[in-house]
């Protein structure tokens, strides 16, 4: 899986290394939306700093 923010350095990295001896069509790329990060094993959710109210 990747992201908005890996997809592109992700395909970067298979094509000229040619998937890594799979073929092209074996390897599928599933781009994922946006989540909220988790902070810890609790599940809270990550803040921004300078704004306590802000969800990362």
């Amino acid at each position: 899986m990747t992201s908005d923010d890996t997809h592109a350095r992700t395909v970067d990295l298979l094509e000229p290394n040619s998937y890594f001896g799979m073929k092209a069509s074996q390897v599928k790329l599933l781009k994922q939306e946006k989540v909220a990060c988790l902070d810890d094993n609790d599940a809270r959710l990550t803040l921004d700093p300078p704004n306590k109210y802000k969800i990362q």
